[in-house]
């Protein structure tokens, strides 16, 4: 058996909203979208943004909205990508701090409270 990282998927209240953290804020390239989703590429990565969609499957109308996503976004300055994100409003749940490998994390959200870490690894 093989397996991989297919994508990352995360809920939200309002898909259309969310476009402007997603796309507008953090700038990431959208590459499909309907009324219920969205898709964003990374890095050759994806993250699919997804609402409450009465057309899913049983069991998707259990998803949680908010709250720790476990996705960690990689920065190289993560001073400056916090005081741009801040400007423009993000919510700074953590602020920079520096971790014991040597590296250093933050902390953010979108509009629904799904966190992001933000990652500044020196080599």
């Amino acid at each position: 058996m093989k397996v991989s990282l297919g994508a990352h998927l995360i809920f939200v209240s309002n898909v259309e909203a969310s476009k402007m953290f997603y796309r507008d804020i953090l700038g990431l390239s959208l590459v499909e979208e309907n009324p219920h989703f969205t898709e964003y590429h990374i890095d050759g990565g994806t993250l699919y943004v997804e609402e409450k969609n009465p057309e899913r499957a049983k069991g998707f109308d259990q998803v949680r909205i908010g709250g720790a996503t476990g996705i960690v976004l990689a920065v190289d300055d993560i001073r400056s990508v916090i005081e741009e994100l801040r400007l423009k409003g993000v919510q700074i749940i953590v602020e920079p701090v520096e971790q014991l490998w040597g590296g250093w994390n933050a902390v953010i959200a979108d509009a629904d409270g799904n966190e992001f870490i933000l990652d500044e690894d020196h080599e």
